[in-house]
């Protein structure tokens, strides 16, 4: 594919506006090609210019331009060149187009299991012109008629509900302004749950040979989506605007799920063949959340360049956590992102590679993904919620309305996402802009006291920022000290300084174990003392709060990534304390991040045996402890260990969400 520079896309989108696509496929040629005729309607500023147009096709028939045909030469590479336009323009582009094996345009799969096709779309990031000729970028958007030939048998859901006729292809209703990476369509013989809610119809499809295993758990899955839905109308003011909503689980995807609007594709992983863990579904849960959330943050209010993709994917992730405590029977959301997401997240902050949330550069379409990691996720979430605490939630609410209200069915960027919070709050966030979006790295935050007759007598609060990369962050946290099974004191605090006093706590008794961002509400490395390193052998398990032990568990693993915790230590703290967890996305997750990366990364070689014995035998504890083919059961047996050298890096949200 030809490489779209953002000077390209910005030169194009100042040319011209996108009236309409109307796009034909036929499907039933055969299973390595298809038919596409796209039909563009569009206006130009500058009669008299000439643009292009992206197409990657096997073949071309025929192009036109205001009815008159272009020549071959016309075509260079991936771009179609046009010439002499018109103030309003129409130009017809017939070509024959491949079917992918690589989960990028049309994607076309046979299911082992029963040797059924079944056809999907993808076109993220840049795709679209493998499926049909297009203006391919995010901020020329248009609504498309999609008309789709298909063999008997099959089925076809996409961006506009789907009606057939008799004998005749499929025809899909008229879309509000979509970019061209939202558009799929999706066809084969899909087995098929329906439902509605509040006016809104709903379909979840999967491939007939997981028929069972679909109606089976259907059910719990529309009823995220329902609570998903009413959460959303009543926190943004704005109802969902694109008529019917399908989830479809598709074969050999190559992503997590992708946010087509009416359309969202899943990897059909997610549907479960078997005994699962309550981490499990909560996690497809939040994935569900996370999609719908995308319906009004990047679908509704798109991007105006990949930039700032971060900010779509930042906003989803937060949503999502937030609307399954808020909305579900998940109310432990935030302990499982803390416990899969953070821990990415900090992994990927750690590195050299890392880099701001915000002001990626995107020169072009090849370099949009290179910073879209567990910075773009976890930490763009995180940020989030300090944006939260720093200005409130009612103005954060107030503002993301404005901004969706403003820029509905168009793209913005960065700069009017702030600005609608400035307005809604009052506050210049230029400042906490710099720090937070615009500066890679994290503070660290730990707490020193002093302690006379077994009461502290001095606390400060101690804030040191990455010393590669300096910047003034405000952070609101807990602050929390543990004894004995019990929490000992708790400060919600704002901290603007290095160093800040604590005289609120000054007068209580000394804790055994002192966690800075207790309740985890930012981005930072939280450090722990040693003293309280060496009480959590016998005080962790007996702390009630789930946020403040995944906060806990996440300092000792960051520790020993930094040289600070001996591993030994973490594994002590293993074997004392992981068998009498209570919540399943901890147990799981410590268990793993224990296995997978702790021992093997910072043990000693002649260690590894007996360390994984340890884990071995505890877990084997929880097993027999726990009723057979429970969530608790299924969690604590152990993965088989991955060699280190062979272990993939952590998947983007993208990737497995």
């Amino acid at each position: 594919m030809a490489n779209l520079t953002r000077v390209e896309a910005a030169a194009r989108a100042a040319l011209l506006d996108v009236t309409a696509y109307r796009i034909e496929l036929d499907l039933d040629r055969g299973d390595r090609a298809f038919e596409s005729t796209a039909t563009i309607t569009f206006t130009c500023r500058e009669p008299g210019a000439s643009t292009f147009l992206d197409l990657r096709a096997e073949s071309v028939h025929e192009v036109t331009l205001n009815g008159k045909p272009l020549g071959a030469e016309a075509l260079d590479g991936d771009r179609l060149t046009l010439p002499d336009l018109a103030t309003d323009n129409e130009v017809v582009v017939s070509a024959t187009m491949r079917y992918s094996r690589d989960g990028q345009g049309l994607h076309r799969a046979v299911d082992p299991a029963d040797g059924l096709h079944y056809v999907y779309g993808h076109l993220f990031l840049d795709a679209a012109p493998r499926v049909f000729g297009c203006f391919d970028q995010p901020d020329l958007k248009a609504p498309f008629d999609v008309q789709v030939t298909a063999p008997d048998g099959w089925i076809v859901v996409g961006n506009g509900a789907a009606r057939r006729e008799a004998d005749g292809p499929w025809r899909l209703a008229t879309t509000r302004p979509l970019a061209t990476y939202f558009v799929t369509v999706c066809a084969g013989p899909y087995a098929t749950v329906a439902d509605e809610h509040d006016g809104i119809p709903l379909a979840i499809h999967a491939r007939a040979s997981l028929r069972e295993p679909l109606t089976l758990q259907a059910g719990q899955m529309l009823e995220v989506t329902k609570a998903c839905f009413d959460y959303y109308h009543s926190l943004f003011g704005l109802r969902y605007p694109f008529g019917e909503y399908h989830q479809v689980f598709v074969p050999e995807f190559n992503a997590g799920a992708m946010e087509n609007p009416g359309c969202v594709t899943f990897r059909d992983q997610m549907i479960f063949r078997g005994a699962t863990t309550r981490q499990q579904v909560l996690r497809r849960s939040n994935t569900i959340a996370h999609e719908m959330a995308h319906m009004w943050f990047g679908d509704l209010v798109t991007m105006r360049w990949w930039d700032d993709l971060w900010l779509n994917e930042s906003f989803a992730e937060y949503m999502a956590h937030r609307t399954l405590v808020a909305a579900t029977e998940f109310d432990e959301a935030w302990v499982d992102a803390a416990m899969s997401r953070k821990t990415w997240g900090y992994a990927a902050e750690r590195m050299p590679s890392t880099h701001p949330v915000a002001g990626a550069a995107a020169p072009n379409v090849e370099t949009a993904l290179q910073n879209f990691d567990g910075i773009s996720y976890a930490k763009g979430s995180s940020v989030l919620r300090q944006l939260i605490a720093y200005i409130g939630d009612e103005a954060f609410i107030a503002g993301l309305t404005a901004y969706l209200r403003a820029h509905r069915f168009g793209n913005a960027d960065l700069g009017n996402f702030l600005e609608a919070m400035e307005e809604a709050s009052g506050q210049d966030l230029d400042g906490w802009a710099e720090g937070w979006l615009r500066t890679a790295g994290l503070d660290a935050l730990s707490l020193r006291t002093e302690v006379e007759q077994g009461r502290i007598s001095e606390a400060e609060l101690v804030r040191t920022p990455a010393r590669a990369h300096p910047a003034d962050r405000p952070h609101t946290i807990d602050v929390a000290g543990f004894a004995g099974g019990g929490e000992v004191f708790r400060l919600h605090t704002t901290i603007t300084a290095d160093r800040t006093p604590l005289p609120q706590i000054v007068g209580r008794p000394i804790a055994a174990v002192v966690v800075p961002n207790a309740s985890d509400l930012t981005w930072a490395n939280v450090k722990l003392d040693g003293s309280s390193v060496d009480a959590l052998p016998a005080e962790l398990a007996r702390i009630d709060d789930a946020a403040t032990r995944a906060v806990v568990w996440t300092a000792l693993l960051d520790g020993v990534s930094l040289a600070e915790v001996d591993p030994r230590a973490m594994l002590s703290v293993f074997e004392a304390a992981w068998a009498l967890e209570t919540n399943d996305s901890i147990l799981g997750s410590v268990a793993e991040l224990v296995g997978d990366r702790v021992i093997p990364a910072f043990l000693h070689e002649s260690e590894h045996e007996a360390a994984r014995a340890v884990l071995a035998r505890v877990a084997q504890g929880v097993v027999t402890g726990s009723r057979p083919g429970s969530s608790r059961a299924l969690t604590a047996i152990p993965p088989p260990p991955v060699p280190w050298t062979r272990r993939a890096g952590r998947c983007s949200s993208r990737d497995a969400r």
